[in-house]
């Protein structure tokens, strides 16, 4: 898949050969779109969302991605940094909305009082916002994972002490 700023992949990774995400800032600002280059230029990247993961505890139990691994990748020649992240069996929640219509009234409460949950556990950890918590950044859990979310692509978070420099995401 491809996003406005980056590449994501999904791969067999380590010993286990677990699936697991893997996301590449794209290397030519110049094919981004005005607004993704804005978001590169001031640091809305993988390595601002590295920053924002690697030290969260239980993401999983909260509702958020666990960070595995992540590379600078300027000493290999290629501007920006690589994740590597868990994979969850799951579908977006605008995917969701797409295929199957409007939520239920407690479809909703259900979904949105988890994804909140998240996003208070995400500022509570990382004294950070998300800043951008749309319905393709909130996957709905399938098979094993049905019941759970997770709110993904923190790249555009930012401290919130940062907040009036970086007050249009």
């Amino acid at each position: 898949r491809e996003g406005g700023t980056r590449f994501l992949f999904t791969a067999n990774w380590g010993p286990g050969k677990e699936k697991r995400v893997i996301k590449v800032d794209k290397k030519d600002l110049t094919a981004l779109s005005p607004r993704a280059r804005r978001h590169v230029e001031r640091g809305c990247d993988t390595s601002n969302e590295i920053q924002a993961l690697a030290n969260i505890p239980e993401p999983e139990k909260n509702g958020l991605m666990r960070l595995l691994d992540y590379r600078d990748l300027v000493a290999v020649g290629y501007e920006g940094a690589a994740s590597v992240e868990s994979y969850f069996d799951s579908s977006s929640l605008e995917e969701l909305v797409q295929n199957e219509g409007a939520l239920s009234r407690e479809g909703a409460r259900q979904i949105f009082t988890k994804v909140f949950d998240a996003a208070k556990y995400f500022v509570k950890t990382t004294e950070r916002l998300h800043r951008d918590p749309k319905p393709s950044n909130i996957l709905i859990g399938k098979e094993d994972n049905v019941g759970e979310i997770r709110l993904i692509d923190c790249a555009n978070a930012a401290h919130t002490t940062g907040l009036e420099e970086k007050y249009n995401p």
